[in-house]
């Protein structure tokens, strides 16, 4: 028969049960913390040594308690008990948020109602019992986490004597000059009829179409000698906006930034950015290639390159706003010379003039040095009274043409710094050449808006077939313009 050697072994008696059995136990001992008044006790233990306040940034009373708020509340209570067992008077009020579009948008949904059905007081009160019922919920359920705080005393951003309190905070505030109005752009949902702040806010990712451009350098200021051959070299630009490439006049690049000279395989040599240069090579499919130089941004400066497809040098400048974040750390400069440039050749052969660059330039405002000033005011007077004398030329009384014509003046006018009065003998040809062309440019749209009103009564008079076929075509080619400049 086998020995019970049990009462041989030396082990201490408890009557602490061999399962926890957590279901069932964890309900008596939270009636026991209750019964005992817990908090209280440590309250009472812990008075007058050092205060500790954790201030409780409250949950939304929306809804069940989830990962986020049971994690929240749980390293907050580790927090608090050892800092308690530090030797510290640990007060601990819970709190709960009973504002905003989470608690509207979820009663919405969970009991069905119509807000658009309900008058303002009826929702406020439909909204305040919803709350009530989700903080009393979620009370109960931190409990169960063990969390120990003054449950019974929460302080409700929806109870009146907090509210109250809030006010005389902010009017507090406003005395000692913290409150001030200013002017900020918020977003607004309007689905949900509300203000959203900016952490709401989250950005779809728009794939776009980029180019590399080759610049062939044309004047290296005696900067890269012995470096490299500089027929070679050849900066690389990179831009999303294609259609801007007509109207280079500069490449803009970073100061402070490091770049460097890349020569490939093939000797040519590139110049980008050192930070986004392996990008760059991988995007060109250049899998070999050789750092001959690093040099700041600085250092070309006023260098020049060559277009890559017109006749004319590009320069080189420094901007502070060209990032390391995407490209080649060259940004294309598009300037207003462009429709300058196009402007004046037109005007020049309907009168048969070779300045008139000068003049149209000094118009647009980018004359020598970028000024701008008392001539860029006449063409935009230009504009918009040729836009009016247009209603009566073109037989549109509500002039049409004005809107589309103000917003060409208010571009032109854009980059004002200052209006030197000196500058008046340059307005004179500038006031006659934007004279003939917003004159012509009013005229076609005013007739096409003749055009397209009249085909517009037509169609809803029911008499389509009065409508002459050119007309049609007209109607069609003018609507085409519209589209294309909108994708364009």
């Amino acid at each position: 028969m086998a020995k019970d050697y049990t009462s041989t072994l030396n082990l201490p008696a408890t009557d602490f049960p061999m399962r926890a059995n957590l279901p069932q136990r964890e309900p008596d001992m939270l009636a026991y913390w209750d019964s005992i008044g817990l908090y209280e006790k440590m309250q009472e233990h812990a008075a007058g040594k050092p205060l500790f306040l954790l201030h409780d940034g409250p949950p939304f009373s929306n809804g069940n308690i989830h990962m986020g708020t049971a994690m929240n509340k749980i390293l907050k209570d580790i927090i608090n008990k050892s800092k308690l067992m530090g030797g510290c008077r640990v007060p601990y009020i819970p709190g709960w948020d009973n504002h905003g579009m989470p608690i509207e948008s979820a009663i919405i949904k969970q009991n069905k109602l119509d807000r658009k059905k309900m008058s303002i007081p009826e929702f406020r009160r439909a909204c305040q019992g919803f709350a009530q019922d989700f903080v009393n919920r979620q009370r109960e359920q931190f409990r169960r986490l063990g969390v120990t705080a003054d449950w019974e005393h929460p302080y409700l951003t929806m109870n009146p004597s907090f509210e109250a309190r809030e006010v005389k905070v902010f009017g507090e505030m406003y005395k000692r000059g913290y409150i001030y109005k200013g002017m900020k752009p918020v977003y607004w949902c309007p689905h949900d009829e509300t203000a959203l702040a900016e952490a709401e806010i989250e950005y779809q990712t728009d794939p776009c179409t980029s180019v590399y451009v080759k610049f062939r350098l044309a004047d290296d200021k005696g900067r890269l000698a012995g470096l490299c051959d500089p027929e070679q070299v050849c900066f690389v630009i990179w831009t999303t906006t294609t259609w801007t490439l007509p109207g280079n006049q500069a490449i803009a690049l970073n100061p402070t930034e490091d770049y460097v000279l890349a020569r490939a395989a093939d000797g040519e040599v590139y110049i980008v950015a050192g930070a986004l240069c392996e990008k760059t090579m991988q995007a060109g499919g250049v899998g070999h290639y050789e750092i001959l130089a690093t040099m700041p941004g600085q250092e070309f400066e006023y260098m020049t390159a060559r277009h890559p497809f017109l006749d004319r040098d590009s320069l080189v400048v420094c901007a502070d706003y060209v990032t390391m974040e995407s490209g080649t750390g060259f940004r294309s400069k598009m300037d207003r010379a462009l429709f300058a440039d196009s402007t004046a050749t037109s005007i020049g052969a309907v009168f048969g003039t070779t300045n008139t660059t000068t003049y149209v330039e000094s118009a647009a405002g980018i004359g020598v040095g970028g000024r701008t000033g008392l001539t860029s005011v006449v063409v935009a007077l230009c504009f918009i009274a040729s836009a009016f004398l247009s209603a009566f030329v073109s037989a549109i009384p509500y002039a049409a043409t004005a809107p589309a014509l103000v917003v060409v003046g208010i571009m032109m006018t854009s980059s004002f710094q200052e209006i030197r009065w000196t500058d008046f003998a340059e307005a004179v040809p500038a006031f006659f050449a934007g004279i003939f062309m917003a004159l012509c440019y009013s005229i076609a749209y005013g007739i096409a808006f003749s055009f397209l009103s009249y085909c517009v009564v037509q169609c809803f008079t029911k008499r389509v077939k009065d409508i002459h076929p050119i007309l049609w075509c007209a109607t069609a080619l003018f609507l085409l313009n519209f589209v294309l400049l909108a994708v364009l």
